[in-house]
């Protein structure tokens, strides 16, 4: 978010210095004569005496301008979410056995991949919106399993195919994917665990 704004400053600069003064006074004068004659008289005397000095300078120099501010405040961040998401803490308490709910979420997850992937079915969306919500349904889907299921979904051993998912999603439009990939990033469990292969890792870097 670009800002270019002025910054208004009226305040006053102190200045305490002193200036060198070099320079000489003239002198045009008479010097008097005492000798042993009766004479009483003057001899005129043409010097000057060299002055070398620093002259006091108290002052204040005003300033009243404005001093210009460009800059830029990134907003390319994203923040963790998955403390603060209910169904991430609620889905694990209930009644149903967890084979049944990751069963479940599994299936959802590959049902919308392969809708997705297989042309003969995503020809038949009718808009870019029901491509959206596919994706948006396979990726909140496998955050809920990450979360549910004790080793994830990134496990090697996982019901999910964690790879042909992530390939789907980058073969969209970057603009469309990327929020969700980020929420692949930063809102899942185990992505960052050593179970999870590196080439899945990377896939999400």
């Amino acid at each position: 978010m670009p800002v270019n704004a002025s910054m208004p400053i009226n305040t006053s600069l102190p200045v305490n210095t002193y200036v060198p003064v070099n320079a000489s006074i003239p002198i045009n004068t008479y010097m008097p004569v005492n000798t042993s004659l009766p004479v009483n008289t003057y001899v005129p005397v043409n010097a000057s005496i060299p002055i070398n000095t620093n002259m006091p300078v108290n002052a204040s120099m005003p300033f009243n301008t404005y001093l210009p501010v460009n800059t830029s405040l990134p907003v390319n961040t994203y923040m963790p979410v998955n403390i603060y998401t209910p169904i991430n803490t609620s889905l694990p308490n209930k009644t149903l056995p967890l084979e049944n709910t990751t069963d479940c979420l599994s299936t959802m997850a590959s049902v919308c991949k392969v809708m997705l992937e297989t042309p003969e079915y995503s020809s038949r969306f009718s808009s870019d919106d029901t491509v959206l919500f596919c994706m948006r349904v396979m990726v909140g889907v496998i955050i809920l399993y990450d979360h549910v299921h004790p080793i994830g979904a990134f496990n090697k051993s996982s019901k999910i195919d964690m790879k042909g998912c992530i390939k789907v999603l980058k073969e969209q439009p970057a603009d469309n994917v990327e929020g969700l990939l980020n929420a692949l990033r930063f809102t899942t469990k185990h992505l960052n665990q050593e179970s999870t292969p590196r080439t899945i890792r990377s896939m999400l870097q």
